[in-house]
């Protein structure tokens, strides 16, 4: 009974998990779905805004954006471990049209090239988390089951600068 109940405390590394995760990556293609998508519209990015006098010069690792691919926005917080090229990204989707309303039944996806990278549900409030090893050429993908596919433009590399994707306006 001891060990059943210090089980519940355990907390694997985080090492581990990634490791795991990278492990169990499908290799089924995906080249379908930036097809389908709808390429979302930069509204905010935060690398954009000029930066408090008293911490100009340091450089921010992390990096929020929100985009629009109507009627949704797509809140995006973007927290890099440069030393590692780990990304974590927290996102939640809105709905512009019932703002007090929860989006439901939402997934997350990052791709590379045509592969999937990486995969989450969305909780009931449609926030998102997902945390990948940054490398080029990934695109992340929100799906709002049975209504909209959204890309969001992100970074090209989140722990090497602030260079946009391809098609960011």
């Amino acid at each position: 009974m001891d060990i059943g109940r210090r089980e519940l405390n355990y907390r694997p590394p985080m090492d581990s998990v990634r490791s795991a995760k990278a492990v169990f990556v499908s290799t089924e293609r995906w080249k379908w779905l930036p097809h389908i998508a709808q390429v979302a519209r930069l509204i905010f990015d935060s690398s954009e805004a000029p930066a408090p006098a008293a911490i100009r010069g340091s450089k921010v690792s992390d990096r929020q954006i929100l985009q629009e691919a109507k009627p949704y926005l797509v809140d995006v917080r973007m927290e890099c471990e440069s030393a590692r090229k780990w990304v974590h990204i927290t996102g939640k989707v809105l709905d512009s049209e019932e703002p007090d309303k929860n989006v439901a039944d939402v997934e997350a996806f990052l791709l590379k090239g045509e592969y999937l990278a990486a995969k989450t549900k969305a909780n009931a409030s449609g926030e998102f988390s997902l945390e990948f090893k940054d490398e080029g050429g990934l695109q992340l993908f929100v799906d709002i089951r049975g209504k909209q596919v959204i890309e969001i433009q992100s970074p090209t590399s989140p722990t090497n600068g602030h260079g946009r994707a391809a098609g960011a306006e």
